[in-house]
């Protein structure tokens, strides 16, 4: 008995691997129109020909047997190509060769019905892959593209989120600010954030203020304040630098991310892993990373590294601001609906968070995942450089490489002898440790033990 079109489906969602395919076959006119012109350019001259060749030890009835077949197997599969397609299914793969002998000829896999059905199968199969494959590059979004899909979704749902606050609601906010303890600011619910707070205190608060403490939990500078609460505004000079640094280094992973998805040309796919949480003793921040196949051989060159400094530098000089927006995984997934890869990492954030929203960031048109507290903008960078990219290991996404770099905050430059001491340590690889070594309490790196330490040498 020949299988529903249903169970065809669902037997390709389950076996069917298709080489830089997708994960979910997009339902496009282009996809079907390609597909459709494979499937009847098999009835061709050519393979006219070749069925013929292979016929000529049949009978007549035979071989009449044969071609029936070869035709029925045509329109199965196209019947199975349209199912999938219509479901939203992965396209058949090599399963079709093995599900048409069993279930539309029959057990005998020698007789000529067998041989008809393998060669439509084999045939139809080939020219189906290749016509998947060549359009879904095709078809594929350019990085500009995907740059501003993902900003014009963001600003959409800012702006919708923004719209279900129907009328001004006010919140007392206390501060816990030196020479403002105690002061109390009237604040708007779900609109003003602790840059709006630091704006009606100093110039000075506004300029180096980096990340909030919201009743002593972390908090982005440009993320609104929801509730009644307790303020205090972090900088990096502070005796207790913890949260700052922590949020620091992890900003300067999501540039350098940044950096590296812009810097490639338009047909070299660039695929950034999630960034692991790198303490600042550790000497360099770190972004991991999968590029095309085709560059599994290049190893970036100083001149190389120096551009990619130099595209860093031009975000910082930019003073672009982290905008956090937080979502519900589906809309996360919808953002981030071409890379598998993301979409199981938004699967991975809203499993660990505590309310089951994902955060988004955006700086400029770029729009990423993170799982904490970023600084309020690139221009608290100050000295920043890209060290080393460091190939890690062979996966199934491709060359895993481990980009690293280092920098310091407008508030704690160093001198150019210091600078390269530390550059030097952070060209070394990065390991990642257990979650233990990440216990110990991180630190800006100490600028006068390692410029003692130049001096003596």
């Amino acid at each position: 008995m020949a299988p529903t079109r249903q169970e065809a489906c669902d037997c390709a969602n389950e076996k069917a691997t298709i080489p830089g395919a997708p994960g979910r076959l997009r339902t496009s006119a282009v996809f079907r129109r390609s597909w459709h012109q494979s499937l009847h350019g098999l009835c061709g001259k050519r393979r006219n020909e070749e069925l013929s060749i292979s016929l000529r030890n049949y009978s007549h009835s035979e071989k009449d047997e044969h071609r029936n077949v070869y035709a029925r197997t045509r329109e199965r599969l196209t019947d199975i190509f349209y199912g999938c397609t219509d479901t939203g299914r992965q396209p058949p793969g090599a399963w079709t060769e093995q599900l048409s002998i069993h279930f539309i000829f029959g057990e005998s896999p020698r007789c000529p019905a067998s041989t008809a059905g393998r060669m439509a199968c084999s045939s139809v199969c080939g020219a189906l892959l290749r016509r998947m494959v060549s359009s879904t590059a095709s078809t594929r979004p350019s990085t500009t593209q995907l740059h501003d899909l993902r900003n014009a979704l963001f600003s959409k749902e800012k702006a919708r989120q923004r719209a279900l606050i129907t009328r001004t609601e006010k919140i007392e906010v206390t501060l816990e600010v030196p020479g403002e303890q105690g002061s109390l600011l009237f604040m708007n619910k779900g609109v003003s954030t602790p840059h709006c707070c630091a704006r009606h205190l100093t110039e000075w608060h506004v300029s180096s203020s980096a990340l909030a403490l919201v009743d002593g939990e972390p908090w982005p500078m440009h993320r609104p304040l929801t509730k009644d609460c307790s303020l205090a505004l972090l900088h990096f000079k502070m005796e207790d630098p913890d949260h700052v640094n922590k949020a620091y280094w992890r900003s300067c992973a999501a540039l350098l991310g940044q950096v590296l998805k812009n810097a490639f040309k338009e047909d070299f796919s660039v695929e950034l892993l999630r960034s692991p949480e790198i303490p600042v003793l550790s000497g360099a921040f770190c972004c991991d990373l999968v590029l095309d196949s085709r560059l599994d051989q290049w190893v970036p060159s100083e001149e190389e590294l120096r551009s990619l400094t130099r595209d860093a530098h031009q975000l910082m000089q930019q003073n672009l601001p982290w905008e956090p927006l937080e979502v519900l995984p589906s809309f996360a997934m919808e953002v981030f609906s071409h890379s598998s890869y993301k979409q199981k990492e938004v699967e991975e954030r809203a499993a660990e968070s505590a309310n089951g929203l994902v955060t988004l960031y955006r700086c400029g048109d770029y729009v990423f995942l993170s799982g904490a507290p970023l600084v309020a903008r690139t221009g608290l960078c100050s000295q920043f450089e890209v060290t080393a990219i460091h190939n890690l290991a062979q996966t199934h996404l491709g060359l895993h490489r481990r980009a690293q770099g280092l920098s310091l905050p407008v508030q704690l430059e160093a001198h150019h002898t210091v600078w390269r001491k530390l550059r030097k340590r952070a060209e070394r690889l990065v390991e990642i440790r257990p979650a233990c070594a990440s216990d110990a309490k991180p630190s800006v790196p100490d600028v006068s033990a390692v410029h003692s330490g130049a001096k003596e040498q």
